[in-house]
């Protein structure tokens, strides 16, 4: 090979990139027995290089009771590079102040992330 004799190192950060997460549902404030649906969107927050556009799944969970359309959702690109985000629909059952927890759980490019809103339940 013609680059066999070449002695430089080269260090290569194999490391996962950071995410930032957040989620939001609309609308919001919501009735109970009404649907609402729950966006979460994940952004590579890596700085070095291109961003990579997350993907894998994020899992939903709430403090209310309530239906779920979906435990989880599978992120999706937005069109935006580094960006990523998918749907899931919420039927709280009864009203007060819940909690949307959003949990992302990484890919072999990017790190783990949490995320949550409160949804006010009239």
């Amino acid at each position: 090979s013609i680059y066999a004799s070449s002695n430089h190192t080269t260090n290569v950060n194999v490391s996962q990139r950071p995410v930032s997460s957040s989620v939001s549902c609309a609308p919001n404030p919501v009735a109970h027995n009404n649907p609402t649906v729950c966006t979460v969107v994940v952004t590579d927050t890596g700085g070095a290089g291109s961003p990579i556009t997350p993907s894998g799944s994020v899992m939903f969970q709430s403090n209310a009771q309530g239906t779920f359309s979906s435990s989880s959702c599978s992120l999706k690109p937005t069109g935006t590079p580094g960006v990523a985000s998918c749907s899931i629909t919420f039927t709280p059952s009864s009203s007060g102040n819940a909690a949307i927890n959003a949990n992302y759980s990484g890919d072999n490019d990017h790190q783990t992330s949490h995320a949550k809103t409160k949804l006010n339940v009239t």
